[in-house]
């Protein structure tokens, strides 16, 4: 069979299976149900940012401004601003296919990237509390590589945003971040 994006999908949906995550991989069969013209015509993609980078990134980030333990309410909604932030400047990043559940602690939630917590805990680059998540050392290493690998502009950016929404005390202010940015994103 040739190399196409729908088979790639495909091989993410069964590796999603594999983990458990029957949400995340029924996600993607969803996505690749919808766009399978499109996908079978193109070429598999070579991310620049996998699933493991972005929390890596997001818990990096959150670690230079000193910060030991990222609320994972916090985690959330710092990992959906900034796959997109990343995804608007042309990088190739594995699409977590975030939710918003309007009545969930986690209103912004990603199955995909919370069974990437789960396994890189395991492997010992983070520790994952009841609502925090902890950086150990060997993800420290690798989060602060990756953040060396984006050009200076982009961590700028990065950095700015994380600062924004660790300064947000609640729900309803992390709420009205997300609903402000995204009406940002539809009046630019």
């Amino acid at each position: 069979m040739k190399e196409n994006r729908a088979k790639q999908l495909l091989e993410e949906a069964i590796e999603e299976l594999k983990k458990g995550s029957i949400i995340a991989s029924q996600k993607i069969l969803e996505d690749l149900y919808e766009n399978f013209d499109r996908y079978i015509n193109q070429k598999p993609i070579n991310y620049n940012i996998t699933l493991d980078n972005l929390i890596l990134l997001t818990l990096g980030i959150y670690y230079y401004y000193d910060e030991e333990m990222t609320p994972k309410q916090k985690f959330y909604v710092t990992s959906f601003i900034l796959y997109d932030v990343l995804s608007s400047k042309n990088l190739k990043v594995q699409n977590p296919y975030f939710s918003y559940r309007k009545t969930k602690m986690y209103f912004i939630f990603s199955e995909r990237l919370e069974n990437r917590i789960t396994t890189l805990a395991y492997n010992g680059f983070l520790m994952v509390r009841e609502r925090y998540i902890v950086l150990l050392e060997k993800g420290r290493t690798e989060g602060l590589n990756i953040i060396r690998s984006l050009d200076q502009n982009t961590v700028g950016e990065l950095a700015k945003i994380v600062k924004e929404i660790n300064s947000l005390k609640s729900r309803k202010a992390l709420e009205n971040y997300v609903r402000q940015y995204l009406a940002n994103l539809i009046n630019v």
